[in-house]
C-alpha cells in the first residue's frame, strides 16, 4: 500500500521535470535569440538617450524646427516603458550573460535623461505635482529592485536566508561596480525629484508648512530690499548702490549675496567685468520675475520704478543695456522651467562642498570603472541559483564598450555645457563675493579661464530675436517672413516707455485708449472714441497697410489692374508660393516706416496666431478677427494683387472724409486715406508714436504669465520683453486688479475709453 503513494510521487517529478525542459527547449535550443532581443532593446535605449542630448541643445538655437520639436517627445515618451521592458527581459529569461549587469545599469542611468532637457507642466496643482514626483520615486525603486532581482533572484530571501545570505557576500561578482553606480544614480534622481518638488513649487504651500519656514529667508531678503531700496538714493545709472536684490544664498557663507555686493566686488577692472555684472543682474532679475508674476508670490517693491527708469532706462540711449539684460534674464527663466541647470546651480552654491561636482566626478570614476572590467573582459555575473550562462560574443563585448563610452559622454558633455552656461558666470561672480574654504584665488583664476574657454569652443544659444509679420490685407497671398528686431524698434518701444511711465507710474491707471487720446492730434479721436482696445489695433494695423501699399513701388509697375481673368491670378499666387517675393521685407527697419509696419504686423500676427498672450478672451479676439477678414475677402477674393487691393480700398464706398463707417475694415480704410494726404515723413512718424504705445498696451498684464513662460520653449516673443520690463516697473501690479475684467469683456475696463 505504502508504494503505490511513492509511484505516484516519482511519477509526478518525471513530468514536472519534463514539462520544464520543454519549456526551456526554445532558449536551450537557440540561446543566442534572447540575448540578441535584449541587445537590440539596449541600442535603442542608447539611441533614444542621444537623440534626447542632442536635440536638447539644439532646442534653444532651432526653436521652430518641428523635427527637433517633436523629435524630442520621441525619447521622452518611449524611454521608460522600454527600460521597464527591457530589465523585465533580462530578470524573466533564464538565459544569462556577464553583460547584463553592465546593460541594465546603463538603462537606469538613461531613464534620468539629460540636464538639458525637463518637461515642466504647467498646468498641474502642487498636488498632482507632488504625486508625479511620488510616481517617479517608486518606478526608481522598481529599477532598483529589478536590478537587485536580475543579480540575485532570491533577493526577497537573501534578508532572512542565512545559507543565501553568506553565498552573496563571499561573491566577489564585477557587478558589484555596476551596482554601486546604479546606487549613486538612484540616489541623486530620487534627490533631485524630491527637490524639485520641494523648491520649484514652494510657492504653492500654505502657511505654517514646514517648507514655509524655509520660504521665510527669501522673504526677509525682500523686507531688505525694501529698506535698501528705499535708503538707496545713488542716481548715478552705473552703480546698483543699496539695491539688495538676491543673485544665490549661500548657506554656510554668510547667506545672502546681492546685486549691489556684485557691483562692488566685480568692479571695472575685471575680466569682463561689467557684462559679468548684467549678467548677474539678469538672474537676479528672473528670480524676482518668477516669484511675483508666475507663483504669485508678495515681493516687496517700492523702488522698481526707480530701477527701471533711472537705471536700466536712465535715457532713450541705454535701450540696447534693458533688452539685453531682459534678453538674458528670460534665457535664465528658460533653463529654470525646462533644464536642469538651476538645480546644479542652486546645490553647488548653497553648500560648503561642491556636492554636485564630487557627485559627477564619483559617477565618472565609476563608470570608468565599469569600463575597465569590460575592456579586460573581466565582466562575471555570479548569482546564487543557477542561469543559464552565454559567453560574451564579440558583438555582445562592442555594445558594452559602446554603452559605457555613451555613459561617461553624456556625464561629460553635460558638466561642459554647463560650465559655458551663464549659470558658470554667475557661480564665478558669487566667488569673488564670498568665498568657500576651497575657493582660493587661484581656484577662481583657473575656474574662470576654463569658462571662458568653453565657452569659446561651444556654441551659445539665444532665445529668438525675431517678430513675426502678418497682414489682414494679404490674406491668402504669402506672408511677410519674420523679421529682425531693429535696433530702432527697441529705441521706439523705450521712448515710449519713458514718455508714458517715466516721470508718472499712476498713468498706467489709465485706459490705453485715454492714453493716446490725451497724447494724439484731435483730428484721430475718432478712430480711437469708443472703441475698445482689439478694435483700435485692427483699424490702426489695415490703415498702415493702406498707407504702405500706397507707398509700394510696385504700384506702378504692376500688372494692369483691368486684368481679371481667374486663372491668372491662381497662376501668380501658385508661383509666389513656389518663389517668394523679395519684396516681402525690402522695407528698411531703421525707418519710421520700418518700425510702424513691422510693429503693427507683430500686433496682428499676435491677434491671428498666439492671442492666450493679449488680455482678452481667446474667443472675442477671433470674433474680431474674423470680422475684419471676411470683410476683406468680400472685397476682393481669394486671389488678387496689391494694385488692386488698393484700388478698390481707395474707391471703397464710406471711407471719404464725410462719411460715418460703420464697419472696423471701412474706419480703418478711411483712417488711411486720411494719413495719405499728410507728407511721407509725417505720416510714418505718426504711427511710428502709436505702434510702440500699441504693443506696450498688449503686454501690461499680469494675467498671461503662465503663458509667456510657456511660449520661452519655442524661442519666445518679443512681446514677452516687454512684459518683463514693465514687470520689473511695478506696472503690471497697479493692473493686476483690472486683468479679470478686461479678459472678461473687450469693450470695457482696462481697454475701453470712457
Amino acid at each position: 500500500m505504502s508504494m503505490e503513494p511513492r509511484s505516484k510521487q516519482e511519477d509526478s517529478g518525471v513530468v514536472n521535470i519534463t514539462r520544464a525542459i520543454e519549456a526551456l527547449s526554445p532558449w536551450l535550443n537557440n540561446p543566442r535569440r534572447t540575448i540578441f532581443k535584449v541587445e537590440v532593446l539596449v541600442l535603442l535605449a542608447a539611441a533614444l538617450l542621444l537623440v534626447q542630448l542632442i536635440l536638447g541643445y539644439c532646442r534653444r538655437r532651432w526653436h521652430n524646427n518641428c523635427f527637433i520639436k517633436y523629435g524630442l517627445q520621441v525619447p521622452c515618451k518611449l524611454m521608460n516603458p522600454l527600460i521597464i521592458y527591457t530589465l523585465g527581459t533580462m530578470q524573466s529569461s533564464p538565459i544569462k550573460n556577464s553583460s547584463y549587469p553592465v546593460w541594465a545599469g546603463f538603462l537606469i542611468m538613461a531613464s534620468a535623461g539629460t540636464t538639458a532637457v525637463r518637461q515642466y507642466d504647467f498646468c498641474g496643482s502642487f498636488l498632482n505635482k507632488s504625486m508625479q514626483v511620488m510616481g517617479e520615486c517608486f518606478l526608481d525603486g522598481f529599477y532598483l529592485l529589478m536590478f537587485a532581482v536580475l543579480l540575485d533572484p532570491n533577493t526577497y530571501k537573501s534578508a532572512w536566508d542565512p545559507q543565501v545570505s553568506g553565498t552573496l557576500k563571499e561573491s566577489t561578482a564585477s557587478s558589484n561596480g555596476v551596482l554601486e553606480l546604479v546606487l549613486v544614480v538612484t540616489c541623486t534622481k530620487f534627490f533631485v525629484s524630491l527637490w524639485l518638488v520641494a523648491f520649484a513649487y514652494k510657492y504653492n504651500i500654505k502657511q505654517g508648512t514646514l517648507l514655509d519656514m524655509i520660504g521665510r529667508t527669501i522673504h526677509a531678503v525682500s523686507r531688505e530690499e525694501t529698506t535698501a531700496n528705499d535708503a538707496a538714493s545713488d542716481s548715478c545709472p552705473q552703480s546698483m548702490k543699496g539695491y539688495k536684490y538676491e543673485v544665490c544664498y549661500r548657506l554656510f557663507g554668510g547667506g545672502s549675496i546681492t546685486i549691489d555686493q556684485i557691483w562692488d566686488s566685480c568692479g571695472n577692472s575685471a575680466h569682463d567685468g561689467n557684462a559679468l555684472k548684467d549678467m548677474c543682474l539678469s538672474y537676479a532679475l528672473s528670480q524676482r520675475l518668477l516669484r511675483q508674476q508666475y507663483f504669485g508670490r508678495k515681493v516687496y517693491h517700492l523702488k522698481d520704478h526707480d530701477f527701471v527708469f533711472k537705471k536700466l532706462l536712465h535715457s532713450q540711449m541705454d535701450f540696447k543695456r534693458a533688452f539685453r539684460i531682459i534678453e538674458v534674464e528670460l534665457g535664465f527663466c528658460y533653463d529654470f522651467f525646462f533644464t536642469k541647470y538651476y538645480f546644479t546651480f542652486f546645490w553647488s552654491n548653497l553648500l560648503p562642498v561642491p556636492l554636485i561636482q564630487c557627485l559627477i566626478l564619483f559617477k565618472i570614476y565609476l563608470i570608468l570603472r565599469v569600463g575597465v572590467f569590460a575592456i579586460t573582459k573581466s565582466l562575471v555575473l555570479e548569482t546564487p541559483n543557477p542561469i543559464i550562462e552565454v559567453g560574451i560574443s564579440e558583438a555582445d563585448y562592442i555594445i558594452t564598450i559602446l554603452v559605457v563610452v555613451i555613459a561617461l559622454l553624456v556625464d561629460l558633455v553635460h558638466e561642459v555645457f554647463y560650465l559655458a552656461s551663464n549659470w558658470a558666470r554667475v557661480s564665478l561672480a558669487c566667488m569673488h563675493v564670498r568665498k568657500y574654504c576651497y575657493e582660493s584665488n587661484a581656484f577662481i583664476f583657473i575656474f574662470g579661464k576654463v569658462i571662458g574657454f568653453v565657452r569659446r569652443v561651444t556654441l551659445s544659444a539665444a532665445l529668438r530675436n525675431k517678430i513675426h509679420q502678418y497682414s489682414f490685407i494679404f490674406g491668402w497671398k504669402p506672408q511677410p517672413d519674420p523679421v529682425e528686431v531693429s535696433d530702432a524698434v527697441k529705441e521706439a518701444i523705450a521712448t515710449s516707455l519713458i514718455s508714458t511711465y517715466g516721470s508718472n507710474l499712476a498713468t498706467s491707471g489709465e485706459t490705453s485708449v485715454r492714453l493716446l487720446q490725451n497724447q494724439m492730434s484731435d483730428q484721430y479721436s475718432w478712430a480711437l472714441k469708443d472703441l475698445c482696445q482689439l478694435e483700435v489695433m485692427l483699424i490702426w494695423h489695415i490703415a498702415t497697410e493702406y498707407c504702405g501699399i500706397s507707398d509700394d513701388p510696385s504700384n506702378e509697375n504692376g500688372t494692369n489692374p483691368g486684368s481679371n481673368h481667374r486663372g491668372a491670378h491662381l497662376f501668380e499666387y501658385v508661383l509666389q508660393l513656389l518663389r517668394p517675393d523679395s519684396r516681402r521685407n525690402w522695407i528698411a527697419q531703421d525707418s519710421h516706416r520700418g518700425v510702424a509696419v513691422h510693429l503693427s504686423r507683430y500686433c496682428a500676427y499676435m491677434i491671428g496666431s498666439v492671442p492666450e498672450l493679449l488680455p482678452y478672451h481667446e474667443a472675442d479676439i477671433a470674433e474680431l478677427a474674423d470680422e475684419v477678414m471676411d470683410y476683406r475677402r468680400k472685397l476682393s477674393g481669394f486671389f488678387y494683387r496689391l494694385p488692386e487691393i488698393y484700388s478698390k480700398m481707395k474707391n471703397l464706398e464710406g471711407t471719404q472724409e464725410e462719411d460715418d463707417p460703420r464697419t472696423m475694415f471701412q474706419k480703418g480704410v478711411k483712417l488711411g486715406k486720411q494719413l495719405e494726404r499728410m507728407p511721407d515723413r509725417d505720416r510714418w512718424e505718426v504711427l511710428e508714436d502709436f505702434w510702440p504705445k500699441m504693443i506696450i498696451h498688449a503686454a501690461a498684464s499680469h494675467y498671461t504669465a503662465k503663458q509667456h513662460m510657456q511660449h520661452l520653449e519655442n524661442g519666445g516673443e518679443f512681446l514677452t520683453h516687454i512684459w518683463a520690463l514693465l514687470a520689473h516697473a511695478g506696472i503690471l501690479n497697479i493692473n493686476r486688479n483690472k486683468d479679470q475684467e478686461d479678459r472678461a469683456n473687450p469693450g470695457s475696463g482696462h481697454s475701453a475709453a470712457t
